[in-house]
């Protein structure tokens, strides 16, 4: 009666030790899992960041770039006719100097 007692009673402890061990592989297991998860959960998220930042980047760019590309035609457009003026006034005042001489 009595080896039947602590028989159970080791049979018991035993059977404890192992849930407690089975519980802890699969928490373990979750934990593991859940992490993963996690992990592709915030690299594809900075992924998404990463690469809206660079279509940020780009954009500004190439509004920077047409920017200048109108200021240089803008410039070009109103250079050309000061220079054309420029030029008249220089012809003007040459024909001026030619009268005064003869």
């Amino acid at each position: 009666m009595e080896q039947n007692r602590t028989q159970t009673r080791t049979q018991k402890r035993t059977h404890w030790r192992r849930q407690k061990r089975t519980q802890k592989q699969t928490q373990k297991k979750t934990q593991k899992k859940t992490q993963k998860r996690t992990k592709n959960w915030t690299h594809k998220r900075i992924q998404k960041r990463t690469q809206n930042m660079i279509q940020k980047r780009k954009q500004k760019r190439t509004q920077k770039m047409e920017q200048k590309r109108t200021q240089k035609r803008t410039l070009k457009g109103t250079t050309k006719k000061t220079h054309k003026r420029t030029q008249k006034m220089e012809q003007k005042r040459t024909q001026k100097r030619t009268q005064k001489l003869t």
